[in-house]
C-alpha cells in the first residue's frame, strides 16, 4: 500500500513537472518561430528591394534580357526562391523565373509595386520556408530531449531522496519495533 502511494506520488510529480516543461517548451518554440519568421521576412524584404532596384534599372533602359538573366541567376543562387515575376498592371507577366522543384513547405510571397514612366509594375518573389521548418523541427527535438532528460533526472533524484529520507527510516522503525515486539513476546513467554 505504501509503495503504491510512493509510486503514485513520484508519477504525479514527474507528470506535473513534465507538463510544466512542455508548456515552457511550447512558449520557447513559439517565440523562436516568430523571431525566425520575422527575420526571414526582413531578409526577403531586403532582397526584394535589391531586386526591385535592379529591375527598375532594366526597365529604364528597356533591357528586358538583362532582367530575365538576373531573375534566373538570382533564383539559382538563392535556393529558397521558388519564383520571381514581373507583371504589368494588366497582369501580363513580362519576366518570370520558376525553379524546377516546387515548394516543400509553406511559401512566403512578397510583392512590391514599381512606378515607372510608362506605368506601374508588380515585382513578386515567392520563397520556400523549408529551411525555417527544419530549424524549428530541430529546436523542438532538442527541447523534447532536454525535457525528457530533466524529467528522468528529477524522477531518479526524487526516488533517491524519498528512499533515503522517508522509506529507509520507516523500514528501520518497523524493524526496531518488530525486534522490540519479539523481545516482549519472549519475555511474556518466559514468565
Amino acid at each position: 500500500m505504501q509503495k503504491s502511494r510512493l509510486g503514485f506520488s513520484l508519477f504525479f510529480i514527474a507528470l506535473l513537472y513534465c507538463v510544466l516543461l512542455l508548456a515552457g517548451n511550447y512558449f520557447i518554440y513559439q517565440q523562436q518561430k516568430q523571431e525566425l519568421y520575422q527575420g526571414f521576412e526582413a531578409q526577403q524584404s531586403i532582397e526584394l528591394n535589391l531586386l526591385s532596384d535592379l529591375t527598375k534599372e532594366g526597365l529604364l533602359t528597356q533591357n528586358y534580357a538583362f532582367i530575365e538573366w538576373y531573375f534566373k541567376r538570382w533564383g539559382r543562387e538563392h535556393n529558397k526562391v521558388v519564383s520571381i515575376s514581373l507583371d504589368d498592371t494588366r497582369g501580363y507577366a513580362l519576366m518570370q523565373y520558376r525553379r524546377a522543384v516546387s515548394a516543400q513547405a509553406e511559401m512566403l510571397v512578397s510583392t512590391k509595386n514599381l512606378q515607372m514612366h510608362d506605368g506601374t509594375y508588380e515585382l513578386k518573389i515567392s520563397t520556400d520556408t523549408i529551411g525555417l521548418e527544419r530549424r524549428l523541427n530541430e529546436l523542438w527535438l532538442q527541447l523534447l530531449l532536454v525535457s525528457s532528460g530533466a524529467t528522468m533526472l528529477l524522477v531518479v533524484l526524487l526516488w533517491l531522496v524519498f528512499h533515503k529520507y522517508a522509506v529507509q527510516p520507516l523500514l528501520e522503525e518497523v524493524r526496531r519495533r518488530q525486534k522490540a515486539e519479539e523481545k516482549l513476546q519472549s519475555l511474556v513467554a518466559a514468565k
